[in-house]
């Protein structure tokens, strides 16, 4: 909050201010004021699914991270008589008021406020056409850019356009990182997105993540990791299900595993099992072989990258199956 107010993204409403409301005066304060109390769900642009599978289309992946990016965009002065809060800053002090001024996380029309931000930048500082447009228009989820080119070179001069571009709206990126160093070659410490020396040495170890995936860039794999819930306790058909909830795979890369735990629910919904009883003694030891057994999940690992060097052609084959228990298609 403090930072919010050093940025001037926030601002004190004066006791001047509030008397002058209070009374009813014409002018600014003749529209309604309103005060936040509380936080809503953001809302997302493209399809995850969609990006996912544009990232691993690129031979040299590159991806970023713009800057406080809803706190960017200002709102009209009329607008802010709608973002008030109360706030103090220590139990010791009263309460002030205060109006946002920025774009705030949580409201319900922020993530599509600062995204249609986004887009217009694209149309009246970009090129139409551009590899830079387009990544501003295609190749953001919410505030991570996630994208890449066919080449280092290309790749390079994307990031160096979409970083002149970004800046001209007051969206700087941070956070890069690609599976090529070279690609990273000039941009500040201060704004890469791992660890890494200037000499931009990778550790094979080192891995950035991406939209709940883990990406390790040294080696260019998408990895799974998860935190296993400790065992302990009574496994229930609501515990269950939240277990299952956590095993994120957008992708479907791990769909055969996700399924065996999404039959084991099925099961417990045809008994009629209650949600926060106990399950079966039987499909809880099935449960827990198959839970004990998520670890192992650490150790898979696939290419981001989806094609091969220099390829002449492309097809799509595509297969489905079905049996009693669950039905899948592979592309």
């Amino acid at each position: 909050m403090r930072d919010y107010l050093d940025m001037g993204h926030m601002r004190k409403v004066t006791d001047r201010q509030l008397q002058e409301e209070d009374s009813g005066m014409e002018g600014l304060y003749q529209y309604k004021v309103f005060y936040l109390p509380h936080h809503a769900r953001p809302v997302i642009q493209d399809h995850l699914l969609n990006l996912l599978i544009r990232f691993r289309k690129y031979e040299v992946a590159l991806v970023g991270d713009v800057e406080k990016m809803y706190r960017q965009v200002l709102h009209d002065v009329k607008d802010t008589l709608r973002l008030r809060i109360l706030f103090r800053f220590s139990k010791e002090d009263p309460f002030g008021v205060y109006e946002l001024l920025t774009v705030t996380y949580g409201l319900k029309p922020s993530s599509f406020l600062a995204t249609r931000a986004l887009q217009q930048l694209a149309v009246d500082e970009g090129v139409e056409g551009s590899p830079a447009s387009v990544a501003v228009d295609k190749d953001f989820y919410v505030d991570d850019y996630i994208g890449g080119a066919a080449s280092i070179i290309e790749a390079t001069n994307l990031r160096e356009d979409l970083t002149s571009l970004m800046v001209k709206g007051g969206f700087p990126i941070r956070k890069w990182c690609s599976n090529h160093p070279e690609v990273l070659a000039g941009v500040p410490e201060d704004q890469l997105g791992t660890s890494l020396t200037i000499t931009f040495d990778l550790s094979p170890d080192e891995k950035v993540k991406t939209l709940g995936i883990t990406w390790a860039p040294k080696v260019d794999q998408l990895r799974f990791i998860f935190n296993i819930e400790n065992e302990e306790g009574e496994w229930t058909r609501r515990r269950i299900l939240s277990a299952i909830a956590r095993l994120f795979d957008p992708l479907g890369l791990i769909s055969p595993v996700v399924v065996t735990a999404k039959i084991i629910m099925q099961q417990l919904a045809l008994l009629h099992s209650v949600w926060d009883a106990p399950v079966p003694t039987q499909l809880e030891h099935k449960w827990v072989d198959f839970h004990r057994r998520l670890s192992k999940l650490t150790e898979f690992s696939i290419p981001r990258f989806a094609f091969v060097e220099d390829y002449v052609d492309v097809q799509l084959h595509c297969f489905a199956d079905a049996s009693d228990l669950a039905y899948g298609a592979c592309l």
